[in-house]
C-alpha cells in the first residue's frame, strides 16, 4: 500500500485513466477522473484533474508524493508514452466530455514540469491505446471524434516537419478501449469493445490482430484464454513489452460475459453498478504474451491486476499497477508491483 497522505483529498480516492510513467527515476502519475463525492452509482458527478505527481522510485512502495506541476487542462482517457527521457502524451477527454487532439512532451527538469507541445491529433482520440518503435508513434483505436475506430495513427518523430497519418486499419471491427504493445518487428493488438448501433449489439471481439511494421501486413491472433478455459478479453485493460523485448505483459480488463450485457443496456443503473467488486469479475491474471511463439501464459493470479483503466508502468526491473476502477465507478489509490 502506498502513502498518499500528501495527495489532494478527492484525488486521494484513487483514480482511473490518468497518464503515467517513469521520469527521472521519478513515479509520475497525472491527470485521471473519479467521483470524489456522490458515487456513480447514486448519479454523482465525475471529476476530472491536471495534477501531476512525482514520487522517487528508490523509495519502494511508501513513497513520498510531491505535487510537481499541472497538465494543460484536467483530462483522462489518453496516452502516455516513454520518450527521450520524458513522456508523451496524446489525446484524452476533460470534463464535460469534450475530446481532445492534444499532444504535449511531459519532463522534468530541476524539479520543474516543463510541457512543450507537439504537433496536434488529425482527429480528437480518447479511450486509445498507443506504442513506439524506431522514434514513431502508433495510436491504436479509441474513439476518434467521438466514433468508434479501427485506425491506427502515426507520427515520425525523426521528422520536425512531420504531421501524424492514418496509416493503417485493422481488417475488423472498431475497438474502443483496446490494448496494444510493440515487439520486434509487429504492432499487436488486443482487447476493447465495440458499442452498439441502431443496427448491431456491442460485442467485445476477443481476438488479436498483429501488424507487421515493415510489410504493413494484418494477420490473426488467438486470444488469450483462463484455467477454466474461458476467454480472457482485455478490453480496458493494460500492456507494456518487457525490457528484453520477449514478451509483453498484461494486466487487468472487464468481463467478456458481463460487461456487453451492461453496453446492451440489459444491465443498467444501481441494480447494475451496487455489486460487490467480485461480481464484475475483472481480470485477475497477470499474462504474458511470448513473442517468439506468439502463444500466452498466465505469469500469477493477483487481485491488484483486476483493474479497468489502470497504468501498468515498467522502470527496466518491476512492472507498476497504477489506481484504475476496482468496479465500475470505484477507483483505487493502490499502487503494486510485480516483477
Amino acid at each position: 500500500m502506498t502513502d498518499y497522505q500528501t495527495f489532494d483529498t478527492c484525488f486521494n480516492k484513487g483514480v482511473s485513466a490518468a497518464y503515467c510513467g517513469i521520469v527521472n527515476e521519478q513515479l509520475l502519475i497525472a491527470g485521471g477522473c473519479n467521483f470524489p463525492h456522490i458515487p456513480a452509482a447514486e448519479g454523482g458527478e465525475k471529476v476530472y484533474y491536471d495534477y501531476i505527481w512525482t514520487a522517487p522510485l528508490n523509495q519502494g512502495t511508501s513513497p513520498e508524493w510531491t505535487l510537481a506541476g499541472r497538465l494543460p487542462q484536467p483530462a483522462a482517457y489518453g496516452i502516455t508514452l516513454p520518450y527521450n527521457g520524458g513522456l508523451i502524451c496524446i489525446g484524452g477527454m476533460t470534463s464535460g466530455g469534450q475530446t481532445l487532439r492534444d499532444v504535449f512532451f511531459l519532463n522534468l527538469k530541476d524539479d520543474e514540469i516543463q510541457v512543450d507541445p507537439l504537433p496536434a491529433l488529425p482527429v480528437a482520440i480518447d479511450n486509445a491505446y498507443g506504442s513506439m518503435a524506431d522514434q514513431k508513434v502508433y495510436v491504436v483505436g479509441g474513439n476518434a471524434d467521438g466514433k468508434p475506430s479501427n485506425t491506427v495513427y502515426t507520427l515520425d518523430l525523426t521528422d520536425e516537419q512531420a504531421s501524424w497519418v492514418a496509416e493503417t486499419q485493422w481488417p475488423g471491427v472498431p475497438r474502443v478501449q483496446p490494448v496494444c504493445a510493440i515487439a520486434g518487428e509487429n504492432l499487436y493488438v488486443y482487447g476493447g469493445y465495440t458499442p452498439k448501433t441502431e443496427d448491431t449489439p456491442a460485442s467485445m471481439p476477443v481476438n488479436g490482430f498483429k501488424y507487421n511494421l515493415k510489410t504493413q501486413a494484418w494477420s490473426e491472433l488467438e486470444a488469450p484464454t483462463a484455467p477454466d478455459g474461458n476467454v480472457i478479453a482485455l478490453a480496458g485493460g493494460a500492456a507494456v513489452t518487457a525490457p528484453d523485448g520477449k514478451q509483453i505483459n498484461c494486466i487487468g480488463g472487464v468481463n467478456q460475459d458481463i460487461f456487453p450485457r451492461a453496453l446492451n443496456g440489459e444491465l443498467t443503473g444501481p441494480a447494475y453498478m451496487s455489486h460487490p467488486a467480485e461480481w464484475y469479475r475483472f481480470n485477475r491474471y497477470i499474462l504474458a504474451f511470448q513473442v517468439e511463439t506468439e502463444t500466452w501464459n498466465i505469469q500469477d493470479e493477483r487481485e491488484e491486476g483486476a483493474r479497468a483503466g489502470a497504468c501498468l508502468v515498467n522502470d527496466g526491473t518491476w512492472n507498476y499497477i497504477i489506481n484504475g476502477e476496482l468496479k465500475p465507478g470505484i477507483r483505487t489509490p493502490m499502487i503494486s508491483r510485480f516483477k
